[in-house]
Parts: C-alpha cells; sequence; structure tokens
C-alpha cells in the first residue's frame, strides 16, 4: 500500500470517532488532553497504542492547521488530527463535496480544492477559527465565523474564559447558543478601531429565532469613548426576532463617555418597526420581537460613560393607530439586577405596538428617573414583584423642573392637545423604598405615578421612604386618568400618600380600596380642576398622617361628583375627611384623634359614621352651604352642635342613652291623630321614668330624679328618698342604683297626624 494509507476496514474507526465530538470540545479547550501530549504532531493514539496503529490499525494522522491546508494526498480513509493549542480536533476529507466555504474552523479548503470537515455535533468552540481571549487580539472575525458555521442547523457556539476584542458587531443566527464561561468569558469592544456605523449593537439578534446569549459578560468599554470615532449605539439588538434567550449576561459600561455630551443607549434594545414609520432609526430592520425572555442577567452602569436608558422595548410612539403589523410583546424580563446611574429610565416600554410584556423579580439601585416606564401608547404590560431600593434624581436633572421623580411611571402624553394614552397595565406587589434627593422640590414626584393612562392596576405595593417624606409622596394620579384601581397598597414614610394633580382635570372613576396610608402631610388628596371627578371610591382603607395643618383626607372644593367613602379609618390631622364636594355619601367610616372629624362643604349624606378622640368638635357645616342629611352616625364630643341620630321607634326613647338636640325618632306606628316622631328640643339622657318612692323596680329600667338619671342595677323596692348621687352606685331601699349622666333628654312631638 502507499505510505500514508489505511486499509478500508479503518472507515468504520472513522465513523465510531465521530461520536467523540464532545471529547473533542473538551480537547480544544484544554481541558481533556493538551496537544504536548502528542509527542510534537504524532498520531492521537500514539502514546497508548504505538506510532499510527490502533488495534493492528492504522487510524489518525497528527498534522498542523497549516499542514492540513496545504495537503494536496488526502485520503477519505484516514483521520486527521489538528494539533495547534486552542484548535485542537479531527477531521476527515470529503471527496463529495466541492463547494463548502473555508471558515477556517470546521472546513478546511486545500489547495487544489480538497474540503476537511471538523468532526464535531453542533457544539464548537471560538478558540477553533482562531479566537483568542489575550485581551489584546481581535476576535469578531473569528467568533463570527463560528456563529455563521451553524446557521443551518443551529448549535452551540462556545466561548472559553478570556477577554475577547470586538471591532464589529456580532450577528447571531436561528437557533444557534452562544456559550460562555460566566464572568470568565468577556467580549470587550475595542476603543481604538473600528464601530464606525450608526445603530450597531455589540451583539444582534436580527432575522432570528431562538437564538441563545448565555453566561458571559458583554463590555462595551464607554469610559472614555469618543462617539465621534468608534461609536456604538447599543451593547445588544434585537429587531425581528422571536423566541430568542439572553440567560446571565453581566452588560457593563455602555455608552459613550459623559464628558462629550448627553448621554446614549439604550443598552438593550428590543424594537418593532412596520412600513413606514415615523419614529428616528433604531437599527435592525421591518419586524417585531416576540417570546423574548431576558432572565438572571445584570446591568452596571459605574464608570464615566452615560446611557439615557438600559432596556428599551420600542415601537412607533409617534404613530396612533388602531393595529400594527410587527409587535414587542411578549417580552419577559425576570430575575435581573440593574446597578449604577442610566439618566432617564432604567426600563422603558414605549408605543401602541409595545404590548403584553413583563417585568419580574428584578432589582434596583442606582440614579435614574424611572425604574419602570410604561410610556405612550404601551399596553397591557405587567411590572411585578420587583425592588426599587435607594437612588433618585440623576445628578444632571436635579435643577431640571422639567423632570420629575416617578420610581415605576405609567404615562402617555397630552402635549400640544395631542392624547396618547396607555392603557391596561399593572403595577402588582413591587416594594419601592428609600428613593428621591434631599434637595428635591418638586411636589407631584412618587413613587408610582400614573398620567394619561386608561384601566390601570395598582395593587400589593409597598412603599417608603420617597424624598425621606419632605416631598411628593407614594401614588400620584395626575391628568386625564380613567378606570384606575388602587388597593391594598402599603405606604409609609412619604409627605403625601395618594394624591393628585391640582391642576389636573378628566380623571374619572378611580378606586381606592383597602390601603393601608401613613403620610406625614395628606394620607389623600384628591384635589383636581372641573372637568371631571365622577365615579371615585374610597372603599376600606386605613388613612393616617402625622401633621396637624391639613386635613388626613382632603379635596378642593367641586373636585369631585358624588363620591363614596365607606368603611375606612381615618386617624388624626387639622380634619379627618374634608367633605368638599357635591353630594357626598360617607357610609361607616371612623374617626379618630383629628382636631376636627369630618368637615361639609356642601349637600353630603353621612350615614353610620363614628368619631373618636375628636379635639375640638365632630363635625363642622361650613355656612350658607346646605346641611348634611344624617343617618345613625354617633358623634362624641361635648361640643358638638350638630350631631342629629336619624331613627326609628314607637314611643319617646327611654333607656338612658345620650341624645343632641335636633335628634329624630318617627313614629313606626303612625295612627291617626297621632304624630310622625319626636324631635329631641334639649340635649341629656333619655327617661321617661321619674323615680317614685316604694316602688318595685327591675334590673336594667332607667329613672330620672330631678335632672340625674340612673340605672336600676338590682331589683327590688326603692326607698322613701330619691336618689342624689354623682357616680357609682348606691343602694336606694333593697334597689340599687347606678348614676348615668346629668341632664335629662327633652322631646317634642311633631308632624301631627289627622284624625
Amino acid at each position: 500500500m502507499k505510505e500514508g494509507t489505511q486499509p478500508k476496514s479503518a472507515i468504520s474507526r472513522r465513523k465510531l470517532l465521530a461520536s467523540m465530538s464532545m471529547a473533542a470540545i473538551a480537547l480544544g479547550s484544554g481541558s481533556m488532553l493538551h496537544a504536548r501530549a502528542l509527542h510534537g504532531g504524532g498520531a492521537v493514539t500514539e502514546s497508548v497504542y504505538g506510532k499510527n496503529r490502533l488495534g493492528g490499525m492504522q487510524l489518525c494522522i497528527g498534522t498542523a492547521m497549516a499542514e492540513l491546508r496545504a495537503n494536496t494526498d488526502p485520503s477519505p480513509d484516514f483521520l486527521y488530527y489538528v494539533t495547534d493549542p486552542g484548535r485542537e480536533g479531527f477531521f476527515y476529507y470529503d471527496p463529495q463535496d466541492s463547494g463548502s466555504v473555508d471558515n477556517d474552523g470546521t472546513v478546511i479548503v486545500a489547495p487544489l480544492g480538497e474540503r476537511f470537515k471538523r468532526i464535531c455535533d453542533k457544539v464548537i468552540t471560538v478558540s477553533w477559527f482562531g479566537a483568542k481571549g489575550d485581551g489584546s487580539t481581535d476576535s469578531t472575525s473569528a467568533i463570527q465565523k463560528a456563529i455563521d458555521c451553524l446557521s443551518v442547523e443551529g448549535g452551540v457556539v462556545y466561548i472559553p474564559s478570556g477577554v475577547y476584542i470586538l471591532t464589529d458587531s456580532l450577528r447571531m443566527k436561528s437557533s444557534v447558543v452562544l456559550q460562555g464561561e460566566g464572568a470568565q468569558t468577556i467580549l470587550k469592544a475595542s476603543q481604538t478601531s473600528g464601530w464606525n456605523e450608526s445603530y450597531r449593537a455589540m451583539v444582534e439578534l436580527v432575522g432570528t429565532e431562538a437564538a441563545e446569549v448565555r453566561d458571559l459578560v458583554l463590555d462595551q468599554h464607554g469610559s472614555g469613548r469618543n462617539p465621534f470615532e468608534h461609536r456604538i449605539s447599543y451593547t445588544m439588538l434585537v429587531n425581528d426576532a422571536q423566541n430568542c434567550t439572553i440567560d446571565n449576561v453581566i452588560f457593563r459600561d455602555a455608552g459613550y463617555d459623559i464628558g462629550y455630551g448627553r448621554p446614549s443607549g439604550p443598552v438593550l434594545l428590543l424594537s418593532a418597526k412596520d412600513s413606514g414609520d415615523t419614529n428616528a432609526g433604531t437599527g435592525g430592520g421591518i419586524g417585531g420581537c416576540r417570546n423574548i425572555k431576558i432572565v438572571r442577567c445584570t446591568f452596571i452602569q459605574k464608570g464615566t460613560a452615560g446611557v439615557g436608558f438600559c432596556i428599551r422595548l420600542h415601537s412607533d410612539w409617534l404613530q396612533m393607530k388602531p393595529e400594527f403589523d410587527h409587535y414587542v410583546e411578549q417580552v419577559v424580563i425576570d430575575s435581573c439586577r440593574f446597578e449604577g446611574e442610566y439618566s432617564w429610565n432604567v426600563i422603558e416600554l414605549a408605543g401602541g405596538a409595545t404590548r403584553c410584556n413583563k417585568i419580574v423579580n428584578c432589582h434596583f439601585e442606582g440614579k435614574t428617573l424611572s425604574s419602570i416606564d410604561f410610556d405612550k401608547g404601551t399596553h397591557r404590560n405587567v411590572a411585578s414583584n420587583n425592588t426599587i431600593a435607594g437612588g433618585g434624581k440623576p445628578d444632571m436633572y436635579l435643577t431640571d423642573s422639567a423632570t420629575r421623580l416617578a420610581c415605576i411611571n405609567v404615562h402617555g402624553t397630552g402635549e400640544g392637545g395631542q392624547y396618547y394614552y396607555t392603557h391596561s397595565n399593572s403595577v402588582v406587589n413591587n416594594f419601592i423604598s428609600d428613593c428621591g434627593n434631599d434637595a428635591a422640590t418638586d411636589p407631584y414626584e412618587a413613587a408610582i405615578s400614573v398620567e394619561y393612562a386608561h384601566d390601570t392596576l395598582i395593587s400589593g405595593n409597598m412603599i417608603g421612604n420617597i424624598n425621606k417624606g419632605l416631598v411628593g409622596g407614594g401614588i400620584y394620579i395626575g391628568k386625564s386618568v380613567t378606570r384606575c384601581s388602587i388597593h391594598h397598597n402599603h405606604i409609609r414614610g412619604t409627605r403625601n400618600g395618594i394624591f393628585m394633580n391640582a391642576n389636573g382635570s378628566s380623571t374619572n372613576d378611580i378606586k381606592l380600596i383597602g390601603n393601608e396610608v401613613q403620610a406625614n402631610n395628606y394620607a389623600a388628596n384628591l384635589t383636581m380642576q372641573p372637568g371631571g371627578g365622577k365615579g371615585f371610591l374610597l372603599l376600606g382603607n386605613s388613612f393616617r398622617t402625622e401633621g396637624t395643618a391639613n386635613p388626613c383626607v382632603a379635596g378642593g372644593t367641586n373636585s369631585l361628583k358624588e363620591p363614596v367613602f365607606a368603611f375606612n379609618h381615618f386617624e388624626g390631622g387639622a380634619t379627618g375627611l374634608s367633605l368638599a364636594y357635591a353630594n357626598s355619601l360617607a357610609v361607616g367610616n371612623v374617626f379618630r384623634g383629628a382636631q376636627r372629624s369630618i368637615r361639609t362643604y356642601q349637600k353630603a349624606v353621612l350615614i353610620g359614621n363614628v368619631s373618636v378622640n375628636a379635639q375640638s368638635e365632630d363635625m363642622l357645616v361650613t355656612s350658607g352651604e346646605p346641611s348634611p342629611l344624617l343617618l345613625g352616625n354617633r358623634f362624641t364630643h361635648p361640643a358638638n352642635s350638630v350631631a342629629p341620630v336619624v331613627t326609628y321607634g314607637d314611643a319617646i326613647p327611654g333607656g338612658g342613652h345620650m341624645w343632641s338636640r335636633r335628634d329624630i325618632v318617627y313614629n313606626t306606628n303612625p295612627v291617626s291623630g297621632g304624630e310622625i316622631g319626636w324631635v329631641c328640643v334639649s340635649a341629656g339622657y333619655a327617661s321617661t321614668d321619674a323615680w317614685a318612692p316604694a316602688k318595685t323596680y327591675a334590673a336594667g329600667v332607667v329613672v330620672h330624679a330631678s335632672d340625674r338619671v340612673y340605672k336600676c342595677t338590682l331589683a327590688g323596692v326603692s326607698g322613701l328618698s330619691a336618689p342624689s348621687h354623682s357616680s357609682g352606685t348606691a343602694a336606694d331601699g333593697t334597689a340599687k342604683f347606678q348614676y348615668v349622666g346629668t341632664g335629662l333628654a327633652e322631646f317634642k312631638a311633631f308632624g301631627a297626624i289627622e284624625g
């Protein structure tokens, strides 16, 4: 036989070794068998079975990559083992292939057109293609060749530990996984070469399906970067893509050096574009994003580089139309961490084609205007179980009155009379604390803000220490908000709890249910301009203010129309509840510890409310206004002048209860010649039985002697002298009487019924 050939039976050995592709990966990364074990280029089996022999048969030839490329006499019956460090692996000659392109990693073309193909099973390493993680070698082309190699059937591109320099974008392919070794695998953008196109990213998922990027670091190297020489718009761009995953990726140092002007960004852009979109260029092309998962990623922005946004889910927010061709939808941002300063928003969802996305279980800390921003037209999105702790307005905006801190912002726009609403978004079970600035002056800064929005749910959020309780507050309801449900939130340590824009209007159908609010100023301030105010319901809330200058819950005159306050608890303040609204209904509320429990400015209906420990009076009706309708309220302050009880009975009441002037008892058994009812004309304790000597009294009977009222506590026969004690219990004959109070209520009949 010719030297270097072997019997045909050796082909089965080549097929057997095809199953060793994962071993080849291990060899390529140097973790199983280093090339030095091959004794200077001999066969891979030589050290075990002797030179070029396996079971008495020739099997494999050791060779360098350059030698393989120069081979002019290959044989399909041989395996060739490349021994170059980092590029180790098995190749075979394929005489049937005359078209595969040399990619310097898995396909090598010899001078006469022979194709050598690497034995691998959809798992390849970038070092096979010449990538070097030495922090200086440009590895862009090598990594891209590895990605392109799997563009037909997909697979895993493995990047070992190291620092790999990039001078151009890496363009992902469908069903390809870019897999690193965690924080030890770093892709770093060069500052001195490449990067001369606008709207490009370090890694691009454009026109891809089921692509994945996992377990590596993307370092945009923005600190010190000159945007006029080597500009990078984004760290990652996703467009016209679906079913893709970005998992455990660290994004760091994005943007340009802040010394060159305003921040750039975003770090990660997911965009949808229709033909004819009016928004500025964003890179990518026509298409949307669907079912994209961004999980366990970390975004760090702590150098001198600046970015305006971290993650942006973006569609054309200048167009308002009922349907779009392409959407950013079903994007899930889960268990990610955000650190450092983002001068505008950390995560922004904007545009009418941005819908049905989730931001869950994420952690935010650092300066920004909004950690989560649902902007202009976006709808059916959820922000849930996130933690926003620390940070506040970025330094560059501290004195800018046109910018406002809102940790979670749900808003559209009404600029120039052109209204573009967000709708159907949910903010649920988030923790927001210790946000703001000592120098803050904007009274409308808040943990959660809603403006130009429809059908918003704000539920179960924990809010505390916004602007150190000096300005702003917990939940802000701005202009043109409709059908907003705010329930079971806990707010502590804010200046104002739930509050509205005093200059706003067209806000309707607001429901505050089951909230726990403790504030330094207003627990709730529902003041707005005329033009809205319909459908307001406050049900089962607990409101407390530590301040004494303003009401616990208040609103401007005529702000709301027919609001309902039911089964709430109000504590503290100059006034517990200021009913400055037409035809207000207050039912079953409890007021405690205010200077004054209730103040009514207009017609109101109060049923079954209780005032406890009011410091000056239970209720004040502003003079000149119609008196309220009061039914069954319990007002206890002795100085109260208007506390009528309206109740029912078949006779003038007794029983020893305290009655006030104007209290009314309607007759439940009206007859001809009788009366409609009785009205109290002199406040005091009710008793219809005058004490009598030597009379048998049962326990529980109430009597009066002169102007003092007593209750029998021990049945017996009274003595000869009327009881006169003014406290406690005393014997009277064989009976005992307990002192109830001094002052006998007087009732007069009203409404004679003709016979």
